[in-house]
């Protein structure tokens, strides 16, 4: 046997790391996990031969289907296990053996949450949920390593899409569709790690569906810190409502082929893009990249939509841009605003033809459009780009020249479009979508009102089909 699929996880800055930290509903025991303390701190356990099988005169009915970890003993083997039954006072029967011969003098907690993530992601098997709790102080790393006390996530595990996997930052409602607007925030300490992706999810099967939803991360600007990261292929991981700040080596670094990043901010990341999008179905919707030093969106392959990047500063800071060779990206209903180079550039020497669809640039310190060759555009718009609006495009279709901003009040984070004659009002005319690409609310877009244009002009909400919600 193994730990259950069903597990739910907690997380809260008032836990414990030697606590049991998991429970698995409609169990017939009590669910301790949502307390700080363990419910049952028990010493000198045995086991009359080397098997699952723990005797001690404190067990309890209450206990089932709570985890106990253990966390010494003579021939104990260290780590979590889920309590399956129990014999009232004389003994505990978890989920597998948990010593290498008869053990002695172990030590276990049952019930209480776990203190880091970290130390979820080294335990948690297939097809768990994980809840992290707000609390106004921060999940503080103390150690590079992933996946121990103290440490950076590093999940492995894979999910599927009957049973995903979830990571769940929440405040008051502990749903996996939560969306309370206090995230739980992990952060990077002032002094002592460098050189880590603070959530990185790296699926060991092309089949793996995690979905990581309200979570925030302040890397400190210190060096090379990537804050979500996804990898392995055609696995389906995606972050949802997240947040990265102050990361040197990507805010959101997005290579799962048919995952990405929904409704997510990075804002004061430096060095590299705030977005790396880099596998062909790779994806940003419905994401802001707002006052970095870096790139706002990078995109190697992949595509962008409903996305804004804004007041990214520095003489070769791109709103969006692409890498050279033989890749694409597709952009569409994005908006470049004052950068601090180019809204848009694409290198030169790519054949696979990247394309934008109503995309606007406005206000950036270079061209609007860069193409560099084997580019080309539909429906787009630009004004007031320092060195004009399109330079190296293979093709502009219907393209509108503003002569005003388009935006509502983009200072403030409202890139509706107005009515000013020769700015919204244009956009309008031409065809763009009425709210473009949507309100800003808390600092990012607001999913729910984030709409999309079909050819009969209707709007709609963005559907990731594959979410499970």
């Amino acid at each position: 046997m193994a730990l259950a699929a069903a597990l739910i996880w907690e997380v809260r800055t008032t836990g414990a790391d030697t606590a049991g930290g998991a429970f698995k509903p409609g169990a017939s025991g009590t669910d301790f996990s949502q307390q700080s303390a363990a419910q049952y701190a028990l010493t000198g356990l045995t086991t009359a031969a080397a098997d699952a099988i723990l005797l001690h005169a404190s067990s309890a009915a209450d206990m089932v289907g709570n985890v106990i970890q253990i966390t010494s003993g003579t021939n104990f083997t260290v780590g979590f296990y889920e309590i399956v039954s129990v014999v009232v006072g004389v003994s505990i029967t978890v989920d597998r053996t948990c010593t290498t011969a008869a053990g002695a003098a172990g030590v276990g907690n049952v019930g209480g949450a776990l203190l880091t993530p970290g130390m979820v992601a080294g335990a948690r098997v297939a097809g768990n949920t994980v809840f992290i709790k707000y609390n106004a102080s921060a999940y503080i790393l103390s150690t590079a390593t992933p996946n121990i006390s103290g440490g950076p996530v590093n999940d492995t595990v894979d999910g599927s899409d009957s049973v995903p996997d979830f990571w769940i930052g929440y405040d008051s409602t502990r749903t996996t569709v939560n969306t309370d607007s206090n995230k739980p925030l992990i952060q990077v300490p002032a002094a002592g790690v460098t050189t880590i992706s603070v959530f990185k999810v790296n699926p060991s099967s092309t089949l793996c569906n995690t979905i990581v939803r309200n979570i925030k991360i302040d890397g400190q600007s210190k060096t090379s810190i990537r804050g979500f990261e996804s990898s392995g292929g055609a696995a389906n991981v995606v972050f949802e409502n997240c947040e990265a700040i102050n990361c040197t080596n990507n805010g959101f670094s997005l290579s799962s082929a048919v995952g990405g990043a929904v409704n997510s901010l990075a804002t004061g990341c430096s060095s590299s893009a705030a977005f790396g999008v880099s596998l062909d179905r790779s994806y940003a919707i419905g994401c802001v990249a707002r006052s970095n030093t870096a790139t706002g969106f990078e995109i190697s392959s992949g595509y962008c939509l409903n996305c804004i990047s804004a007041s990214n500063t520095g003489g070769s800071t791109d709103g969006f841009s692409q890498g050279g060779g033989l890749v694409n990206a597709r952009l569409y209903n994005c908006v470049a605003y004052a950068n601090g180079r180019d809204g848009f550039r694409m290198a030169s020497g790519n054949p696979r033809g990247s394309t934008a669809f109503n995309t606007i640039a406005y206000g950036n310190g270079g061209y609007g459009f860069n193409g560099n060759g084997f580019y080309q555009q539909s429906f787009c718009a630009g004004g007031s780009n320092t060195s004009g609006n399109e330079t190296g495009v293979d093709r502009s279709l219907s393209f509108v020249t503003l002569t005003a901003d388009p935006f509502t009040n983009a200072a403030a984070g409202d890139f509706s479009l107005n009515n000013t004659a020769g700015g919204g009002a244009l956009c309008r005319a031409a065809g763009f979508p009425g709210v473009f690409p949507g309100g800003l609310t808390t600092g990012y877009l607001d999913i729910g009102a984030v709409q999309h244009e079909d050819a009969g002009g209707g709007g709609g909400p963005l559907i990731n089909g594959r979410l499970v919600a």
